[in-house]
């Protein structure tokens, strides 16, 4: 049985996300929502009430309050050997506690702990690569 170890950022994967994939002839995406803090969150509304001159952060569009504090999340793969997309609870039946953990990136390593690639859990998805690195891309809503 292989061992999923949770991979530690400054942000966490949004509790509601899942991810997605795109192939193309550029290598593999798979993308999903973060949310970077409450700092984070303060500073973007701080930006609106300051670019547009607003009293009051009610005076803020929905959309843009709302998104305040998110990012998405972008992991590029130039190369990978597989992957596979399941539902979250099949793909983790084979793991021990953690099946109830939130939305988050996982390393997958065997039991010699070599590493064998990346698990992205979601909502109600997982996907799994087999590769060895990645390129990361944090980047707007708007």
């Amino acid at each position: 049985m292989n061992i999923l170890q949770k991979v530690d950022f400054s942000w966490e994967m949004e509790s509601c996300s899942d991810p997605l994939f795109c192939y193309d002839e550029h290598g593999l995406k798979i993308s999903f929502m973060v949310f970077l803090g409450e700092d984070i969150r303060k500073s973007d509304i701080a930006k609106w009430l300051s670019a547009y001159n607003l009293q009051d952060e009610l005076q803020i569009p929905d959309k843009q309050y709302n998104d305040s504090g998110y990012r998405i999340a972008e992991f590029k793969f130039l190369s990978f050997d597989s992957m596979y997309c399941t539902d979250k609870k099949s793909g983790l039946a084979a793991h021990k506690d953690i099946a109830d953990d939130p939305p988050a990136v996982y390393l997958e390593v065997n039991k010699e702990n070599k590493k064998l690639g990346y698990v992205f859990v979601g909502h109600d998805l997982l996907v799994s690569v087999q590769a060895q690195t990645y390129y990361i891309d944090i980047y707007s809503l708007q």
